[in-house]
């Protein structure tokens, strides 16, 4: 092993160390503004939001824009940045209130949910209906539902249950108004994030679990685990009790890393992490509620999650996709990525004039 590498090694644990330290202060934070919130409730809202706002930040900072020093290389001249390449696909992200399912290949699938929230800011602010001032205003905030809980940054519960609880957990029903009503009567744009597939793949699991599928005749998958049916009925069922009409839409995202990368592989890692993203929206009215008819919805979107999958690894490097960077200021600027051929037809504008804004807001290109 290289003193290159194994440099990039440490940087990352580095990285990682300090993103745990202000992770558990954050954490601490966090707690003291839950004790005071029965006096000030809006107060210790804000801060709370303010302070998961920040933890997301730093993580995307640190992803995409934070200078790697290579100190064995040109006697420490050397700055590399970090190189997150995000291509989108599919339908355009909104700023509104609602559910979200995605296959699971990554711890890094979280961090990547709070670039894509950002994502539908950055939109808005682009085509200028949305004003700078007002930006963290409509910035949706993520709250991953997992493992018993509901939570923006992870803590120590969140540890907790992972460790004690079954794949397969599932909440009752009397809990579910008491555990969905922030998130309904919040005034701030609201992302309920589900991984059905619960476990992050690996091919021992993806195997073991084709496996049982067989035996019991099962769709069997190459990208994706047979996803558990729970974790998304307790949404539906829980905003369904509380009758909410904040959350009208399901966002089904399809993530595609060229290779999955560790938490590790993401702070400093030899080459570009590139990862392609599928965005498929739907009403959420449109959605079965009836547990046996949602688990064959959920069961055919992973079959057909998993052919997406297999098309996309197999796209050319030159396809017609719409590229993300964020900058230091932690905004994000879009930039065309190259395309093969001069077909205007084939090329998609995120700048054509006002004539056609409205009609290229609804897609990004497939």
């Amino acid at each position: 092993m290289t003193l290159y590498v194994v440099w990039l090694k440490v940087y990352a644990m580095g990285i990682f160390l300090m993103l745990t330290i202000l992770l558990i202060v954050l954490n601490i934070i966090s707690c003291k503004c839950l004790l005071f919130g029965w006096a000030f409730p809006d107060v210790s809202g804000n801060i709370l939001r303010l302070i998961q706002t920040l933890f997301w930040d730093c993580c995307i900072y640190l992803v995409v824009c934070m200078p790697v020093l290579f100190c064995f290389v040109n006697n420490f001249s050397n700055i590399q940045r970090n190189n997150l390449k995000v291509s989108l696909m599919g339908d355009a992200l909104e700023i509104e209130s609602a559910v979200v399912i995605s296959n699971h290949q990554s711890l890094a699938d979280h961090i990547v949910m709070a670039y894509l929230a950002r994502l539908t800011n950055a939109r808005a602010l682009k085509w200028k209906v949305l004003s700078e001032s007002s930006y963290f205003l409509t910035l949706p905030r993520i709250n991953f539902f997992t493992w018993f809980s509901l939570w923006q940054i992870p803590n120590f519960l969140t540890w907790f249950n992972m460790a004690k609880c079954d794949e397969n957990w599932e909440l009752e029903s009397n809990f579910l108004q008491k555990f969905f009503h922030g998130v309904t009567s919040s005034k701030f744009p609201e992302w309920i994030i589900v991984f059905p597939e619960v476990n992050i793949i690996t091919e021992r699991d993806l195997e073991l679990q084709n496996l049982q599928s067989k035996k019991f005749f099962l769709p069997q998958f190459n990208n994706v685990l047979y996803p558990r049916f729970s974790a998304l009925y307790n949404v539906l069922h829980g905003l369904s009790l509380l009758k909410s009409k904040k959350f009208t839409r399901l966002y089904d995202i399809t993530i595609c890393y060229k290779k999955p990368p560790s938490l590790l592989d993401l702070f400093a890692s030899t080459t570009p992490v590139e990862v392609t993203i599928f965005i498929k929206k739907r009403l959420l009215s449109k959605i079965p509620s009836k547990r046996p008819k949602l688990e064959k919805y959920l069961e055919y979107t992973w079959e057909e999650k998993d052919k997406l999958l297999s098309r996309m690894r197999s796209l050319p490097e030159n396809t017609n996709v719409v590229d993300y960077t964020i900058n230091n200021s932690s905004r994000v600027q879009a930039e065309r990525s190259s395309v093969a051929g001069n077909d205007p037809s084939q090329h998609y504008s995120m700048t054509g004039n006002e004539d056609n804004k409205v009609d290229n807001a609804n897609k990004y290109p497939v």
